[in-house]
C-alpha cells in the first residue's frame, strides 16, 4: 500500500500519546537530498528509504522500509494478539484532530487540538502535547455538527463493534478530509490521552454509580 499512495499511517494497537503511531512516507531524491540521504535504492524487492515520523514528539527517522518495518515488529509485535494498523494518512491532520471524550453514551467534553505551526517544525503533524499541540476544550454544542451526527449513528457504530454497553471513559477522535467532512481515525478506551482534569470525576463517579445500581 506504501508504494500505491505514497503516504501511510502505521499505528500499533496500544501505546499512550502518540507512541508507535508512525506518519511513514516514500522519499524522492530531492526530499533525500535534504535529508543527507547519501542514495536511493527503489528497486523492484522493495528496497527503498522512506521517511518515518512518530506522532509522540514529531522526531523523523530516515530507514530502508525493511529495515523500518523489523524495528516495527520488534517493538510492536512482541506478544500474541498484538498487532499494527495501516492507515490510510490524511493530510489535513496538519489543521488538527477533534476528539470527543465520552462516558457511557454522553458526550462530556470536545478538545480542539491544534498541531504546532508547520513553519516552525516540518515534520510536524501530530496533535498531541507532547509534541507541541494545544489543546482547547470546549463544550459539546460548540461543535454540534461532529456530535449531533455522531450520537445519531452511535448505536449502530457500537452494535458493528460487537459492543452492548460503552465505557465509562472513551474518546473517539475526527480528522477533517475531503469536502470538509470529519471522518474518524481513533476510537479508545484503553488510553484516554488527556491530561488530568479532576471536574470529570464526579461525572464520572456518577455514570459508575448508576450501572452498579442497574447491575443488583
Amino acid at each position: 500500500t506504501l508504494k500505491d499512495h505514497g503516504n501511510r499511517v502505521l499505528k500499533q494497537n496500544r501505546g499512550s500519546k502518540g507512541e508507535g503511531v508512525w506518519w511513514v512516507h516514500i522519499l524522492n531524491p530531492f526530499q533525500a537530498a535534504e535529508l543527507a540521504v547519501a542514495s536511493l535504492n527503489f528497486s523492484d524487492d522493495g528496497q527503498f528509504y522512506v521517511k518515518a515520523v512518530e506522532a509522540v514528539d514529531n522526531h523523523h527517522e530516515v530507514h530502508l522500509l525493511d529495515s523500518f518495518i523489523d524495528k516495527v515488529i520488534t517493538n510492536y509485535l512482541k506478544t500474541p494478539g498484538d498487532f499494527v494498523i495501516d492507515m490510510e494518512f490524511l493530510p489535513r491532520i496538519a489543521e488538527g484532530e477533534v476528539r470527543l471524550i465520552l462516558s457511557g453514551k454522553q458526550v462530556l467534553y470536545v478538545v480542539n487540538k491544534q498541531p504546532i505551526n508547520t513553519k516552525e517544525n516540518l515534520h510536524s503533524f501530530s496533535a498531541n502535547l507532547g509534541a507541541g499541540a494545544s489543546h482547547i476544550w470546549q463544550k459539546p454544542a460548540d461543535w454540534g455538527f461532529i456530535v449531533e451526527p455522531f450520537l445519531l449513528h452511535m448505536d449502530e457504530m457500537l452494535d458493528r463493534l460487537g459492543v452492548d454497553t460503552p465505557p465509562i471513559l472513551w474518546t473517539v477522535d475526527f480528522i477533517r478530509h475531503e469536502n470538509n467532512n470529519f471522518v474518524i481515525s481513533e476510537i479508545n478506551a484503553s488510553c484516554v490521552g488527556f491530561s488530568a482534569h479532576p471536574e470529570l470525576a464526579a461525572v464520572i463517579a456518577k455514570v459508575l454509580l448508576r450501572m452498579l445500581q442497574q447491575m443488583k
